[in-house]
């Protein structure tokens, strides 16, 4: 009995996982090309009381590979991206690519993971600085020395 309880426990917590992992979604991505800009729409599925990290790729081959990656961007792109639906990114392309792209088979691809707050790793850097500080000074520290006396004999044929 206590292995099938473990079993109900272990499946339980599978679930939980996989929900939680399912929780984030980026959907409906399409873009529209208005000449300077390109202007790329999506929905993003996830936990209202979280933000997220957003990110964009672009394929000149049809979605095979994702070798373009915008720099000129605006709106709902990078940190602190609430979930929403018709989230907009702007991107100034002539900025990045002053003569343009050629090409038809452009795809994007709008990446979101939960942003990790930057406070919470404080307490780690602060006692790791304080760690390896510590390990320097003591390290580097002279020990005290005794006021004692030293004779050194040089041979006569020197």
């Amino acid at each position: 009995m206590k292995i099938q309880t473990a079993w109900t426990y272990l499946i339980v917590f599978l679930m939980v996982s996989v929900v939680r992992a399912q929780e984030l979604k980026v959907q409906n991505v399409h873009f529209e090309d208005k000449g300077e800009t390109v202007t790329v729409m999506y929905d993003l599925q996830g936990n209202p009381e979280k933000k997220y990290e957003v990110s964009v790729a672009l394929s000149h081959d049809q979605g095979k590979s994702f070798s373009i990656y915008p720099q000129r961007l605006s709106g709902d792109v990078g940190r602190n991206v609430k979930p929403g639906k018709n989230k907009e990114i702007v991107w100034k392309l002539e900025d990045d690519y002053p003569f343009g792209l050629v090409g038809d088979a452009f795809v994007f691809a709008v990446t979101a993971q939960t942003q990790k707050s930057r406070i919470s790793r404080l307490p780690y850097y602060v006692l790791g600085a304080g760690l390896v500080g510590g390990i320097v000074y003591y390290s580097t520290r002279k020990s005290p020395r005794e006021n004692t006396t030293m004779t050194i004999r040089i041979p006569a044929d020197f």
